[in-house]
Order: structure tokens, then C-alpha cells, then sequence
């Protein structure tokens, strides 16, 4: 579901948007630490006003 055009983030409260389990222990990341750790975008490429 895509924010609200004066949705700011908070880095001081990262939210886990996507939460899974692994050898049974529970483990959450927000969307912006996935897609860089997956290689889908660089941390430059989220700075930018096109990601948001």
C-alpha cells in the first residue's frame, strides 16, 4: 500500500514491514534495509525523489 503524499519517515522508528521465521525465531526489516540488502536498489537510489 503506497504512503500518503505527506508520509515523512522516521529513521529513529523504523517500522518492520516485512517480518518472517527462520529456524524458528521471528525476524522483521523494513522495506528500505530489504531492498538494498537484496540488490534491488542502492541506498543512493532511495535518497532520490523518484523512490519516494
Amino acid at each position: 500500500m503506497p504512503h500518503p503524499d505527506d508520509y515523512v519517515e522516521d529513521s529513529d522508528h523504523l517500522v518492520h514491514e516485512i517480518t518472517f521465521r527462520l529456524a524458528s525465531q521471528e525476524f522483521g526489516i523494513s522495506l528500505r534495509d530489504f531492498v538494498v540488502h537484496s540488490g534491488l536498489y542502492t541506498q543512493a537510489e532511495l535518497d532520490t525523489d523518484i523512490y519516494t
